[in-house]
């Protein structure tokens, strides 16, 4: 399994990409999905699902409880992720490679989204926590860059006067 989460600004690209669904838990209070890579994401019957992949717009996404349990099933089970980000604000988007894509929240106050490892929180509404074998890539900032002057003549930049004053 893929140990790596990139962070980006206000988000987490989580380690589930080409994972698939093995298993479909339908708890009283929440679906769990169980991965072929360990991990296992709860999501709350309120949570959105699509069979398309957009961004906005998306008039067939609607929540979990107004699709059949085969619906759910055809669409999630089996089909590997090809995006996983925890954001944030507390929701988390997996997207499938068929097109289906669910949309959890960290805020729904029966069953929170999270994702578990090996029955360890792994994220949640609080952000990423430690967990043997994981660890967060942070990005690599640019440098500031150097502010020249309008001029090509090398005189003409402010050297810096390192030795003091002349005497």
């Amino acid at each position: 399994m893929d140990g790596i989460i990139v962070e980006r600004d206000g988000r987490w690209r989580m380690p589930l990409r080409r994972s698939t669904v093995v298993a479909i838990g339908w708890h009283e209070q929440c679906l769990v999905l169980s991965f072929a890579n360990g991990m296992d994401v709860a999501a709350g019957y309120s949570s959105q699902l699509s069979p398309v992949f957009r961004i906005s717009g998306d008039q067939d996404r609607k929540p979990i409880v107004e699709w059949t349990r085969p619906q759910v099933e055809q669409g999630l089970r089996s089909s590997d992720v090809v995006s996983s980000v925890a954001f944030r604000t507390g929701e988390l988007r997996i997207g499938f490679r068929n097109g289906w894509t669910i949309r959890a929240v960290a805020t729904d106050p029966v069953c929170p989204a999270r994702i578990r490892v090996d029955g360890q929180v792994l994220w949640d509404g609080s952000g990423i926590h430690d967990v043997a074998g994981f660890e967060v890539e942070k990005p690599v900032l640019p440098a500031a860059p150097v502010a020249w002057p309008d001029s090509d003549d090398i005189n003409d930049i402010p050297w810096p006067d390192v030795h003091g004053p002349a005497t």
